[in-house]
């Protein structure tokens, strides 16, 4: 789960951002 989020702040993106922790 820990990787999923360091994902998405790593990717930063808008619609990724939005989402409550970066599953797009």
């Amino acid at each position: 789960v820990i990787q999923e989020i360091i994902v998405t702040t790593i990717n930063e993106d808008d619609s990724c951002h939005i989402a409550p922790m970066g599953i797009c």
